[in-house]
């Protein structure tokens, strides 16, 4: 298992949270589109400035990946299911997380 993840709370869509990666601190929002059950990641800087937003979240996929912007968090942050699952409100934090760092 891992150690690093984000902790998410389904309970509340869309609040903004704090996490600090590598030596900075950064706010994120998670976003879910019922419609299309699609989940989505925004990241902001210190001063709540947005540096991205939407960015969608896929298995195994690194968000930002394709983004070159400074602004952004230095480490990966990955959504990973531990036994295969898919991206869902059942599965986030229980099989599905968003590990950040190495493994």
């Amino acid at each position: 298992m891992f150690t690093n993840y984000i902790e998410l709370d389904l309970s509340n869509f869309p609040n903004m949270y704090e996490i600090d990666m590598g030596n900075r601190t950064y706010f994120y929002r998670l976003n879910y589109a019922d419609e299309t059950k699609l989940f989505t990641l925004d990241i902001y800087d210190m001063q709540e400035e947005p540096i991205v937003f939407g960015e969608p979240l896929v298995l195994d996929k690194p968000l930002w990946a394709d983004i070159i912007n400074p602004k952004l968090p230095s480490v990966d942050i990955t959504p990973i299911s531990t036994n295969g699952d898919e991206i869902s409100l059942e599965t986030l934090n229980r099989t599905v997380f968003l590990r950040y760092g190495g493994a």
